[in-house]
């Protein structure tokens, strides 16, 4: 059941749950495999036009200029 579901509601409209019960369990398993497939790749593109990376352990500092340095023209 949780196929037929994961199937109709993510084949975003493509796949009727009348036409889901009634396909072939080996068929629904290809449809969800090429789903996650799909999505995946789709996640990686995003990642990479973001330019982040999830694998990355590495925190990425902002560029700032280095901290001014003060003299005093004071004597004392």
């Amino acid at each position: 059941m949780e196929e037929v579901h994961s199937l109709a509601y993510h084949g975003q409209g493509g796949f009727p749950i009348s036409d889901v019960w009634d396909l072939p369990v080996p068929h629904r398993r290809y449809h969800i495999r090429m789903i996650n497939k799909h999505i995946e790749e789709k996640n990686e593109e995003m990642e990479k036009a973001r330019g982040t990376n999830t694998n990355s352990k590495s925190v990425n500092k902002p560029n700032l200029p280095p901290k001014p340095t003060y003299t005093s023209n004071l004597k004392s």
